[in-house]
């Protein structure tokens, strides 16, 4: 069991915030269930897609680099029968050194974390680390926001920067009490590059403000053909860019890339 302090509530937060996102959910599982095991999720934080695949009978192991998300996801696998649970393995490693000696037939990456890597030279290193972790003939599979729509798109407004409430609030697990987020975001057009400040503010029953967490993060947002370009580049044959999770094509309003390619045999 974890013990609460700073850090460990930002990563439970996160979790509630995003448990009911599940419309990637189908479409990681099912290219899990065709592959080889083990499967390989970097990025895996809490395990909101990594513990599906394994209540699926999917050997998995999930990488991350922050010990609070893997915390998180160590006590949802713990609360799973024992033959769930077996099945996944957690480990604290950031995806552009990684090492496990192991190579998988499929290795994913969901939910835009790929764009947490700002530089081209982080991004080279993580999708090498990917390339030498595949058997041959595996597939890795990502997907990435789209910067024409949804997030990205207020990078042209004077108003980005401007401290605003998202809208979402939701019940500290531990104290009952509720928290609302607040947001800015602001850009390098040049590094397309988007840091964004999020504060998530604990009030009381009589809206008295008790506590504030702060989530600062950068994240670099990529058009599609750049991605094209950097995964041929390492080596991979780009099987499939589709524009939805029901593996239907890109058009003009598609709101994540998802990108398929595969480890030449």
């Amino acid at each position: 069991m974890c013990h609460s302090d700073y850090g460990i509530e930002m990563a439970t937060f996160w979790d509630l915030l995003y448990k009911d996102r599940t419309i990637d959910i189908p479409f990681y599982v099912e290219l899990a269930k065709e592959s080889s095991p083990p499967v390989l999720e970097l990025g895996c934080g809490t395990g909101r897609v990594l513990i599906p695949i394994a209540k699926e009978g999917v050997n998995i192991i999930g990488c991350d680099n922050s010990p609070n998300m893997l915390c998180v996801a160590q006590d949802k696998a713990d609360a799973l029968s024992p033959s769930i649970r077996e099945k996944i393995r957690l480990i604290e490693s950031d995806m552009r050194n990684i090492n496990l000696g192991e190579r998988f037939g499929l290795i994913v990456m969901a939910f835009n974390s790929f764009s947490y890597l700002l530089t081209l030279v982080e991004q080279k290193n993580a999708l090498e680390k990917v390339f030498d972790h595949l058997q041959k003939g595996g597939r890795f599979v990502f997907d990435i926001l789209n910067p024409e729509q949804g997030r990205y798109t207020d990078r042209h407004s004077g108003t980005a920067s401007f401290l605003k409430l998202s809208g979402r609030e939701w019940k500290n697990p531990n104290t009952g009490n509720r928290v609302v987020e607040w947001f800015s975001r602001s850009y390098n057009l040049a590094d397309q590059v988007m840091h964004e400040i999020q504060i998530w503010e604990e009030a009381a029953i009589d809206n008295t403000s008790l506590k504030r967490y702060y989530r600062d993060r950068r994240q670099r947002y990529f058009f599609r053909y750049e991605v094209e370009h950097l995964l041929e580049n390492i080596g991979f044959a780009l099987e499939a860019v589709y524009g939805d999770f029901s593996c239907g094509p890109v058009t003009p309003t598609s709101t994540q890339f998802v990108f398929v390619a595969r480890k030449r045999s």
